[in-house]
Parts: structure tokens; sequence; C-alpha cells
């Protein structure tokens, strides 16, 4: 009677461990593609990528606004 109990219980652990092993891979990949973003981020200014990415988004911003303004106009 213990057996099958034992069985189901054996294939849930594999189960587990199948999806762990899983996920470990996929975090790797992640991790991986994270640390070749930093580095082009690295090589390429990354701060000061973010600083023209803010100053584009704000005169975007602005466009938008002026362009608003003139409609009403």
């Amino acid at each position: 009677m213990l057996y099958p109990y034992h069985n189901k219980k054996r294939s849930l652990f594999m189960d587990g461990l199948a999806f762990l092993q899983l996920a470990n891979e996929v975090l790797g990949e992640v991790g991986a593609e994270l640390r070749e973003c930093a580095a082009r981020l690295d090589r390429g200014g990354g701060a000061d990528w973010w600083q023209r990415q803010e100053q584009l988004e704000r005169e975007q911003q602005e466009d938008a606004l002026a362009l608003q303004h003139d409609r009403r106009a």
C-alpha cells in the first residue's frame, strides 16, 4: 500500500527537480543577456545614453503640449 504513495511522491520530486533545472537554465540565459546589456551600456557610455533618452522624452512631451496649445488657440 505504501508503494503507490511512494512512487507518486518520487514522481512529484522528479517533476520539481526538472522544473528547477529548467528555471536554472532560463535564469542563466537571462543573466547572460543582462551581463551583455551591461557591457554594451558600459562600452556605449550608458549614463550618457540614459540622459539623452530622458532629454528626448522631455522634448517630445514639450512638443506634444505645444501642439495641443496651438490646436486650442
